[in-house]
C-alpha cells in the first residue's frame, strides 16, 4: 500500500462466509485502514452470488456509512471512471489497534519513509 497498491477484500470474507479466519483477517485489515474495496467473488449465482448488501450493512454498522460508501461505492466508481480514489484514512500499525502483528505487518511498518520487510532501519 505504501507503494501505491490497492487492496480488495472479498465481501463474503468480511461477513463470515469463508469462516472465522478469513473474517478475522478482513476485520483486522479494515480496522487498520488496509482495505480499498470490498467486492464479490461471484463465480456463480448459487454458491457465490454477487451480493454486496450484507457487507455494506456490516461495514456501515461497524465503521459508519461514510466508510461503507467509500469502500463499496465511491472507490469502485473512481476506478471504473479512471479517476483518483477519494481521500481515505492512512493505514494504522497493528500495535495501535491492539491486534497482534502478523505476517501482513511488514506491509505497514515504516521508518523515515521507507518500508522495511523484517526490521526497523536507522
Amino acid at each position: 500500500m505504501n507503494r501505491g497498491c490497492l487492496v480488495q477484500v472479498t465481501a463474503q470474507s468480511y461477513v463470515g462466509g469463508f469462516g472465522t479466519t478469513a473474517q478475522s483477517f478482513a476485520e483486522r485489515w479494515l480496522d487498520q485502514n488496509l482495505v480499498h474495496f470490498f467486492a464479490t467473488d461471484a463465480h456463480n449465482t448459487k454458491y457465490r452470488p454477487p451480493l454486496l448488501s450484507p457487507c455494506y450493512d456490516r461495514v456501515a454498522a461497524a465503521c459508519g456509512k461514510e466508510t461503507a460508501d467509500r469502500l463499496l461505492i465511491r472507490n469502485p466508481e473512481a476506478v471504473i471512471n479512471d479517476k483518483p480514489l477519494p481521500e481515505g484514512p492512512e493505514p494504522i500499525d497493528s500495535r495501535q489497534t491492539g491486534h497482534k502483528a502478523g505476517w501482513l505487518s511488514f506491509f505497514t511498518r515504516r521508518k523515515r519513509g521507507r518500508v522495511t520487510a523484517d526490521r526497523e532501519t536507522e
